[in-house]
Order: C-alpha cells, then structure tokens, then sequence
C-alpha cells in the first residue's frame, strides 16, 4: 500500500498533478407558473412604460407651446381687435354665482382604481365680466375652455357633497367671484361699457402664477421621462429573456435553455 502511494506520489511530483475534471452544468430549473407571471407582468410593464413614456412626450410639447404663448402674447391692451392676446384680471364683484360660490366651475368624478379616468358630472362656463385695471372686459362667448394642459389651472377646489359608498367622491373646481383670471383669446366688438374679449382657454390664475406652474410641470414630465427611459428597456428585457426560456423549456430548444 505505502509502496503504491509513494509511486504516484512520485508520478504527480514528475510530470504535475493532472488537473480535476471541470463540473457538469447544472440546468436552471424549470420556469414554473409564477415565474410565467413574472415574465408576463415585466414584459406588459414595459410595454406600458413606453406608452407612458410617448404621452408624457405628447404633455411636454403641449406645455412647450403654452409657456411660448403665455411668454409671448401680448397684453389685451396693447392687442388690436382681433389680435391673439391674454386677458388678466379678477373676475368683477357683481358678478353672481351660479353654483354655491362659483361663477364658472366643472365637477368631476375620478373613475377606475387609480383614478386615472375622470368623468365630467355637468359644467358651467357662462359669460362674465373681468377687471384688468381702469379697464372691463366681458367675456363673449361660452365655448371657452379651462386649461387641461395644467392639472393646477385654479386654486379653488373642494369636495362637493354628492358622493357615495360605492363610488368616488365629486370633485367641483373653478372661479369664484374676485378671483384672478387668465384668460387667451381675442379682443371682439365691444358690448356697452365693458369690451369684448372671446375666450379660448381660461385659467384661474395671475398670468405670471400661470407660467410658473408650466415651468414646474415641466420639470415633472422631465424626471417622469427619465425614469421611464431607464424602467422600459429593463422591463422589456427581462420580459424577453423569459419568454426565450420558458419557449426553449416547451419546444424543447436546447441552446435556449440557460445554465449555471
């Protein structure tokens, strides 16, 4: 015995030991079902993330082209008739209100579990006079709009009371009597004392509140672009690299089948 261990003890010394034999590959085990889940819910996140992503583009531009217009336009007094300007002021004493304390306002109803679809209960955007300076305007028409570019467009907001166990509560937002008043349009023909200015969008905010909340809501969109440019390639990825495992365990593809 002690003779045979000496021999190849000397064999090792004389030509090295032989190296061992690498270890078989181990085979990753077989996707179950929640790791099907995981695949699928990574590579549907991912898709969502570029569609997020290609709305969230869409806002940018649209906020763009509003701060370049509020930047830009003109003072309705020093606007021709006709003329695209913007209209600031607050919204005259004697104007009445058309619901509780709102001159002009829209109620809302949040839908779907993360509130993301929102349902218009009834709106009322009547006609009404504004005071920019020594000078009055009277809004002339109805088909103006609040400014959907900007979730914060008014500071007046509040719950109403007709809500529900089963569904979310309404939402009522709008102008109240002297409230400040942004609103971009176009001089008219005047009516009476006061001039006429036709609305297109209207917000309730002081011009340079306005801008201000633009340029923030920009910043936003920014980060939200940014933290969308990272998670949807990486979703998609490993939604990907699943899928080509799971298909090469069913088809049996052997060169899909990663190993350790």
């Amino acid at each position: 015995m002690n003779q045979r261990r000496s021999r190849r003890t000397k064999r090792e010394q004389q030509f090295g030991k032989p190296a061992p034999p690498p270890p078989r590959p181990k085979e990753l085990p077989q996707p179950n079902v929640f790791f099907v889940a995981g695949v699928v819910l990574a590579g549907i996140l991912g898709l969502l993330c570029v569609v997020w992503l290609g709305f969230t583009l869409h806002h940018i531009v649209e906020v763009s082209e509003r701060q370049a217009l509020v930047r830009t336009l003109p003072d309705v007094g020093q606007a021709a008739p006709g003329e695209t300007a913007i209209l600031e002021g607050r919204i005259a004493a004697s104007e009445p209100a058309r619901y509780d304390e709102f001159v002009a306002y829209v109620r809302e109803r949040r839908r779907g579990r993360s509130g993301a679809f929102v349902e218009v209960i009834n709106q009322e955007k009547p006609p009404f006079t504004v005071e920019s300076g020594s000078r009055i305007y009277r809004l002339a028409n109805r088909s103006y709009v609040f400014d959907g570019v900007l979730p914060t467009w008014k500071d007046t907001e509040r719950l109403d009371d007709d809500t529900s166990v089963w569904l979310s509560p309404i939402t009522i937002r709008g102008l109240v009597t002297q409230s400040p008043v942004t609103a971009l349009g176009r001089l008219v023909a005047s009516e009476g004392n006061a001039l006429a200015f036709h609305a297109d969008s209207v917000v309730g905010l002081p011009r340079g509140d306005y801008y201000d909340r633009l340029a923030a809501r920009q910043v936003v969109n920014w980060i939200v672009i940014l933290v969308l440019a990272l998670l949807a390639p990486i979703l998609i990825y490993l939604g990907l690299r699943g899928v080509y495992r799971v298909m090469g365990w069913t088809w049996g593809w052997p060169w899909a089948r990663p190993q350790a």
